[in-house]
């Protein structure tokens, strides 16, 4: 089981159903907004990061890891 982060949900509306996504195995955290402040601390030791609108530097990437 991997660690799962999305990052910004609410930006896919309401209506999206997440549930095949999340019901793949790994162990999902499902934000519904990040910014800049915290995208860091949420994809720490994450292997699989899903992001729609949300800005995942280059430093983040590097310091997650």
């Amino acid at each position: 089981m991997k660690k799962a982060v999305f990052l910004d949900t609410s930006t896919l509306g309401d209506d999206v159903d997440l549930s095949p996504l999340t019901s793949d195995g790994n162990d999902w955290t499902l934000y519904a907004t990040s910014n800049t402040a915290n995208v860091l601390s949420r994809i720490r030791d994450a292997e699989i990061v899903v992001s729609n609108k949300a800005l995942v530097s280059r430093t983040a990437i590097t310091a997650a890891n």
